[in-house]
């Protein structure tokens, strides 16, 4: 019943994680950029905003409730018995279920390694713009830098997504 219970949130938190990072990289960003009325130092304001909210939202919600759910998972897991037709995932359930737990946890070392600094050059720019709107003219030095944020970016979906996919074969490899 827990095993159960850990498996289905871990994986749905994982494809939580996995969707929300994607609908960024996917839809919420190139609209951003392709309306004409933004300025590069609104794009930024938004940038931040949404930043903020994915930030809470994945680091502090989604990614420590899916990997806890899936190592407790992973630790109750049970090959079947060795006389029951079973394919590679299911005889290996332990094994799997603790990789997608590494793989959605790996988003925030990630994300702390690689991310961090274009974040915090980020967030120093819109402060400067807070401080000095009239006279900031760093239009194309903001969008550089949220452009490289969603590089890197696309790194954490990798890790989330593969993560996800790890542990829904678990789940359907019964």
């Amino acid at each position: 019943m827990l095993q159960d219970w850990a498996r289905g949130v871990g994986t749905v938190g994982a494809g939580l994680t996995t969707g929300l990072m994607l609908s960024q990289t996917l839809w919420t960003y190139p609209a951003i950029f392709s309306a004409q009325t933004l300025a590069p130092r609104d794009r930024l304001h938004l940038w931040s905003k949404l930043y903020d909210k994915g930030a809470f939202t994945n680091a502090v919600l989604l990614t420590p409730l899916s990997t806890v759910c899936l190592l407790i998972a992973a630790y109750l897991a049970r090959a079947p018995p060795s006389y029951l037709a079973a394919n590679l995932v299911a005889r290996n359930r332990r094994a799997v279920l603790a990789l997608s737990a590494l793989a959605v946890f790996a988003t925030t070392p990630y994300t702390m390694a690689l991310m961090m600094g274009p974040i915090t050059q980020l967030k120093q720019t819109e402060q400067a713009i807070i401080k000095d709107a009239e006279n900031y003219n760093g239009a194309v030095e903001t969008d550089t830098l949220i452009q490289r944020w969603l590089s890197l970016h696309r790194g954490r979906i990798v890790l989330a997504g593969t993560g996800f996919v790890l542990a829904v074969a678990e789940l359907v490899c019964v």
